[in-house]
């Protein structure tokens, strides 16, 4: 979590991201402790945020990275895939995780833009479109899991080489969502049931 910038103001965002927030950690610090990291064993950098394609250090990590061997793996919300990021995303990204949280009008409400859906449909069409791997990392709500079925369709249809079922966390600004979107006892089992079936 490099940084907490992102183009999205997401209701259920459990690090309390969005546009006009700054908090960051420095490339110069990260850059600095990757080598340590290195030698201690691990082998994948995965970034996340906030949105890590609008982080300003981005390139400068992922090539530092590379250069120790690291394997690298991001999550988007595909708004900023494209361009020299797109470029960026080939040359040094080994797997690509775009987020939905249910079908368009669930995803859309969610995320609190319009644009949401068509920004990371299209992200999945240009990383399909230059043989990048991909995945989506779908957020499962007590609203979602019944769209469980349809994202592995979904996915699919676009070319994704996974599907990752993340259960609802009520943390950060997801806690104003708890009793919407919690998920009981039950639908943890029915998640479960059907990520099973779907497998």
């Amino acid at each position: 979590h490099a940084s907490r910038f992102c183009n999205l103001t997401c209701q259920h965002c459990y690090s309390h991201s969005g546009p006009h927030i700054r908090d960051a950690l420095s490339a110069d610090t990260i850059i600095y402790a990757l080598p340590f990291l290195r030698e201690e064993g691990y082998e994948v950098l995965s970034l996340s945020g906030g949105e890590p394609l609008l982080y300003s250090g981005f390139e400068t990590i992922v090539r530092s990275a590379s250069k120790l061997g690291f394997r690298i793996n991001l999550i988007t919300n595909g708004a900023p895939v494209g361009g020299r990021l797109l470029d960026l995303i080939a040359k040094y990204v080994d797997f690509v995780a775009v987020s939905l949280d249910g079908m368009p009008e669930l995803h859309i409400e969610l995320r609190g833009n319009p644009q949401a859906f068509r920004w990371a449909e299209r992200a999945m069409d240009r990383l399909r479109a230059l043989g990048i791997r991909f995945g989506i990392a779908y957020g499962v709500s007590s609203e979602s899991l019944s769209h469980m079925p349809w994202v592995v369709s979904f996915a699919q249809e676009k070319g994704a080489a996974l599907v990752q079922f993340h259960p609802f966390a009520p943390t950060g600004r997801g806690q104003k969502l708890r009793d919407r979107l919690s998920l009981r006892e039950t639908d943890k089992a029915r998640a479960y049931l059907v990520a099973s079936l779907l497998d």
